[in-house]
């Protein structure tokens, strides 16, 4: 028996919707969560663009418009200004908000997309903004992983995370897509 003095103790937290996988791969990716402005994720994207080679895609991960100065919507227009070679995908931090430049919806087919998808933000021509929506980001995703996760690193990544996880008391983690 062990008096805490009321105190509560816990042997060990489960987190039943995480998203394990994700949070271990972040650092393959440019971290956007600290930016306060649509300029700022801007000059981070070229600054990270001139470190690759041309052509190489870009993923921007956990901007988050809400603490911008200026809450703003953008679209590849605006990403375009920027005036890269690259394809890029940047992605909010909520996972299900994502803008591709030209270049990225070029080259992952989804440009010439004619279906009614609602995923895809079309202007009043029909033309994809660039803003997509949860299923359709899929299409570049998987090519950004081909290019970017080797699946024996992730494996390690997600070992390696285990004790960060521990360390606030994590000990058991669910994904939130896992069938119950």
């Amino acid at each position: 028996v062990l008096d805490t003095d009321g105190g509560l103790i816990i042997p060990g937290i489960s987190d039943a919707h995480a998203h394990l996988t994700a949070y271990c791969k972040q650092n393959l990716y440019l971290d956007l969560s600290q930016t306060k402005s649509f300029d700022e994720l801007c000059s981070l994207v070229k600054e990270y663009a001139s470190k690759v080679p041309a052509d190489m895609w870009i993923r921007g991960i956990n901007y988050n418009d809400s603490n911008w100065k200026e809450a703003i919507s953008f679209t590849r227009n605006d990403l375009d200004k920027i005036n890269l070679n690259n394809p890029i995908l940047i992605s909010r931090y909520c996972g299900h908000v994502h803008v591709a430049n030209t270049k990225a919806l070029k080259t992952s087919l989804l440009f010439n997309d004619l279906s009614d998808s609602k995923d895809i933000a079309r202007d009043r021509d029909k033309i994809p903004t660039g803003v997509l929506y949860d299923g359709t980001v899929s299409t570049i995703i998987k090519i950004i992983e081909e290019i970017y996760e080797n699946p024996s690193e992730v494996s390690q990544m997600i070992i390696d995370k285990r004790k960060k996880f521990a360390s606030f008391g994590i000990t058991s983690v669910h994904a939130c897509d896992a069938a119950s």
